[in-house]
This record gives structure tokens, sequence and C-alpha cells, in this order.
């Protein structure tokens, strides 16, 4: 029984590694450089963007479990599978993209202070069941430390764009 669901969840990592490349690639990221500095921001964006784009209901995103963090979401196993991959032997194509791509680049075009300012009231409202806008604005900026300006525009974003699917 044991050894059943080792495989089973080695099988499921496989797949979640697999889908890895492309969905980095069409959200326009090279992980490349992240390998020598994984405190680089870039390392960072990742994380946001691909809680963002669990969020937008994007399937393979939606296997990595994230916490909050002062730097905003963050999963270790995205951590562990971007280290697991052979990038220089990986094929980069790009998923087919559908609204939650672009949904999601749009986002990181808005700079990091936005997205990590979404991807972070995006956890918030996601624990916090019932909590409202103010409410929800405050708590993500205060755990960002971002304005309470750009969480608020995060929050029209996420109505307008993520929360209605």
């Amino acid at each position: 029984m044991a050894m059943t669901m080792r495989r089973m969840k080695a099988r499921e990592n496989a797949h979640r590694i697999a889908a890895l490349p492309s969905i980095l690639h069409g959200l326009g990221f090279d992980p490349r450089p992240c390998l020598e500095d994984w405190e680089d921001v870039a390392t960072h964006r990742i994380h946001w963007s691909m809680r963002v784009l669990a969020f937008a209901g994007y399937a393979p995103a939606q296997a990595y479990p994230f916490g909050l963090f002062i730097l905003g979401p963050f999963c270790p196993e995205l951590e562990s599978d971007l280290m697991e991959i052979d990038w220089g032997h990986v094929g980069m194509e790009a998923v087919v993209e559908d609204q939650r791509m672009l949904t999601v680049k749009e986002a990181i075009d808005r700079g990091d202070d936005f997205l990590i300012s979404l991807a972070t009231l995006l956890g918030v409202v996601d624990r916090n069941a019932g909590i409202n806008r103010s409410d929800s604005v405050e708590l993500a900026g205060e755990i960002v430390e971002e304005p309470v300006e750009v969480v608020q525009a995060a929050y029209d974003f996420a109505e307008e764009k993520i929360w209605p699917r």
C-alpha cells in the first residue's frame, strides 16, 4: 500500500514537473538565471505568477500549495521542481495561451509591486472566507508592505479578471 502511494506521488510530481517549463515559457519567464541566485526577484516573480495562475483556474498551477510570506506567496515544492529540472536539456515550448495566461501576463506587466500585491491578496481572500474588501486590502498590504492604492488596484483587477470565472 505504501509503495503504491509513493508511486502515485512520484507520477503526480513527474506530471507537475513536466508541465512547468512550458508554463513558465508561456508566461515569458526563463528560469535558468534563477538557478544561480534563488534570492533574485525573478524567482519571487515566478512564485507570484504561478499563484495568480492557480487562482485564475489553471489546473497545472493549482498543483502547488502556497503559503503567505512577507515576500508574497511561496511554495517549497515549486522551488524544488525548478531545481530538479535540467534546464539545459528541456524544450521551452509555450503552452497554448488562453485567457488565464493572458491575465497573468497582464498582471506581470503591471510590475512587481502589483504582482506581489495581487498574489498575496488572492491568498488572503482564499484563507479568510467572507472577508470584506477593505479588510482584505488592509491585511494583504500589511503582509507585503505595499501602499493601499496598489493593493486596491490588485483587488479591482481580481474582481474584473480572476474571480468572475
